[in-house]
């Protein structure tokens, strides 16, 4: 089965983890905060703080605003759970605006719409690698002054108007899981270049702990009493540990080559699929991509046909994301009409992109959806 999704682990991460397991030192360590420094190099942010997921960087993003009971954060209902599950976490109240249909990402003026006067929050999703209208966002929600969180977790490398995304906002989160661009099994990063957020995002990644009790070799050399501690604020374990570190420092030399990869494919999609009767996916002008998903919108008396024409074939398709409001543990948070999430649960369409497919792959995956159109009626 052709998978949509395909990381690239290679012998240099396999040596990499050697090396860690040759140090002992497994848990959070150098390697992690050299993975952070070149990260955040790399994508020219200010600070990076490396998790051991994209949810609990959001969690923790929701902390630094010190979101709680009774507030309210405006969520794209086309989204993934862990971030509707934050914000439940935290007691406070997720409210959905709906999206635009070419991209995916959250309407601005669904967002305006959505605001209460409890409005603390909007977690903003690059939905598939394509960045969403971010200036326009951002003029309405300082207008009501509303924080801004990024949920960067498709979209790590792309850009808005030069602008890495997971930058743009006070606070961006960013995922590394097995498929991810970027896969180091599991972990996640917090962006801030807000020195406070992070400050206190050091200690909340780790029980609350002040950022200087992580180096207890450097204590022990400079103090008396070194096993003495200073927790900052009660919080939990959120932390990456080295090897997942060392393996994101092997893969984020070869990034650029993986999105290169992706552009090539998603490129050949749009020329091949332009003469079909099906939206496709769309970047915003003055905006790159990170080539995450490439979705089809198909009429929805097509779509499941289309998915199970694809799957007799050998080729893995599905919807991402189904959205919140249609789960029925979430549906009591819904306050008005969200046409283009609805619709979206119907029509929308995820096909086979990563750098792992080759050209044969490629050419069968685009035969084979060209072949139903050809049949559908």
């Amino acid at each position: 089965m052709i998978s949509i999704f395909g990381n690239s682990l290679g012998d240099e991460e396999l040596q990499a983890v050697q090396a860690v397991f040759k140090s002992h030192i497994l848990d959070h360590g150098e390697y992690v905060a050299q993975f952070e420094r070149a990260f955040a190099e790399k994508i020219s942010s200010r600070y990076a703080v490396a998790t051991n997921s994209c949810t609990s960087a959001l969690f923790i993003s929701l902390r630094l605003l010190d979101i709680r009971p009774g507030d309210e954060v405006i969520i794209p209902s086309n989204n993934f759970i862990a971030d509707i599950n934050a914000i439940i976490a935290h007691g406070a109240t997720p409210v959905f605006a709906d999206i635009i249909p070419e991209t995916l990402n959250i309407d601005p003026q669904s967002f305006a719409n959505a605001i209460t006067e409890k409005t603390k929050a909007v977690i903003l999703l690059h939905y598939g690698g394509n960045p969403c209208r971010f200036d326009e966002i951002t003029e309405i929600a300082q207008g009501h002054d509303i924080s801004i969180i990024e949920d960067a977790s498709n979209a790590p490398f792309s850009s808005y108007k030069g602008r890495a995304c997971g930058t743009l906002a006070e606070i961006g989160c960013v995922s590394f899981d097995m498929a991810k661009i970027l896969a180091v099994g599991a972990g996640g990063m917090l962006l801030t270049q807000n020195e406070h957020y992070y400050q206190r995002a050091c200690a909340l990644c780790r029980y609350g702990l002040q950022p200087d009790c992580y180096h207890q070799m450097d204590k022990l050399k400079k103090s008396d009493e070194w096993w003495i501690q200073e927790i900052s604020e009660y919080s939990l374990n959120f932390s990456m540990g080295n090897v997942a570190a060392a393996i994101g420092l092997e893969q984020l030399k070869k990034v650029d080559t993986f999105i290169a990869q992706r552009k090539s494919i998603w490129e050949t999609y749009t020329e091949e699929f332009a003469q079909l009767v099906i939206g496709l996916p769309s970047i915003e002008a003055d905006c790159t991509s990170s080539y995450y998903y490439y979705n089809l919108r198909v009429d929805p008396k097509y779509r499941n046909r289309l998915a199970l024409h694809l799957r007799d074939r050998g080729i893995y398709s599905s919807v991402k994301y189904y959205p919140l409001h249609k789960f029925s543990v979430y549906s009591k948070y819904i306050r008005t009409p969200l046409p283009n999430s609805s619709f979206s649960a119907e029509s929308n369409l995820v096909i086979p992109l990563n750098q792992n497919l080759t050209g044969a792959e490629v050419a069968h995956i685009v035969d084979s959806i060209k072949e139903f159109f050809r049949h559908a009626h």
